[in-house]
């Protein structure tokens, strides 16, 4: 799930790497549906376990927000925007979910 900047959420799947081409991708069978391609971008990932709620999607990331401040090679890109990458089924135990919260960032130093 994204969130855009008016609120709004939309959900993403990643195709398989034989689809790196939009145009061999499978036409979607609903109309709402639609394939894009995504632009390179540098991202910081945070993974953690657990039912993905509110809360706990702030907490997780302030704590990847410090981890990019405290590194100091990269900053956020946009401290309004971040993903919430969710992995599993809501049958999934919650000590087996596998989530994620990511956010772009921009390089401050050069690469060494």
């Amino acid at each position: 799930k994204e969130r855009t900047r008016k609120g709004a959420l939309y959900m993403t799947f990643v195709l398989p790497s034989e689809y790196q081409q939009v145009g061999r991708a499978p036409e979607p069978y609903d109309i709402a549906v639609s394939v894009q391609e995504r632009l390179p971008e540098t991202v910081a990932v945070l993974r953690f376990a657990g039912f993905a709620t509110e809360n706990e999607i702030q907490r997780r990331l302030e704590e990847l927000k410090v981890e990019i401040a405290r590194d100091g090679v990269f900053a956020v890109a946009d401290d309004d925007a971040f993903r919430l990458h969710m992995y599993n089924g809501p049958q999934k135990l919650p000590w087996l979910r596998s989530n994620e919260v990511c956010v772009n960032v921009k390089r401050l130093k050069p690469a060494s």
